[in-house]
C-alpha cells in the first residue's frame, strides 16, 4: 500500500516531522513544517505513479502555480522560459499547471525537499 511505503520512508530518514492526511482515496497531502513567506504550509501531495515500479508521485495540483499569479504574469515568453528553466534544473515537471516529480521510494526525502525547494 503506498502509504506504508511513503511512511516506511519517511522514517528511515527520521523525518518525524512529517504527516500524511488522506484527502481523497489514493491522494495523500504530505503534512510537513514547510511554509511560504506568507506563513501558508506548501502543499505537497504523494499519491501512486503512472510509472508504477514502486514510484511515488509528488505534486502540488496546481496550488503553486496559482500562488505565483498573484504576484507574477506568466503571460510573457520571457518569464515562461524563466519557469521553465527552474522546472528543469530542478527535475519537476508541469502538466497542465500540475506540478509534479514521479520518484523512487528510496529516495522520497530527498525529492520531497527539492519538490518544495521548487515550488516555493
Amino acid at each position: 500500500m503506498i502509504v506504508d511505503a511513503i511512511r516506511d520512508s519517511l522514517r528511515r530518514r527520521s523525518a518525524g516531522a512529517f504527516d500524511l492526511y488522506e484527502r481523497r482515496q489514493g491522494r495523500y497531502q504530505l503534512i510537513l513544517p514547510i511554509h511560504h513567506e506568507d506563513g501558508d504550509m506548501v502543499d505537497i501531495y504523494l499519491l501512486d505513479s503512472p510509472r508504477g515500479g514502486g514510484h511515488i508521485r509528488i505534486c502540488d495540483f496546481g496550488m503553486a502555480l496559482m500562488r505565483l499569479s498573484y504576484v507574477f504574469d506568466l503571460s510573457s515568453p520571457s518569464r515562461q522560459r524563466i519557469l521553465e528553466s527552474i522546472l528543469i534544473n530542478n527535475a519537476v515537471s508541469n502538466e497542465n499547471g500540475n506540478l509534479y516529480m514521479d520518484v523512487s521510494v528510496d529516495l522520497l526525502y530527498e525529492n520531497i525537499l527539492q519538490f518544495a525547494g521548487c515550488i516555493q
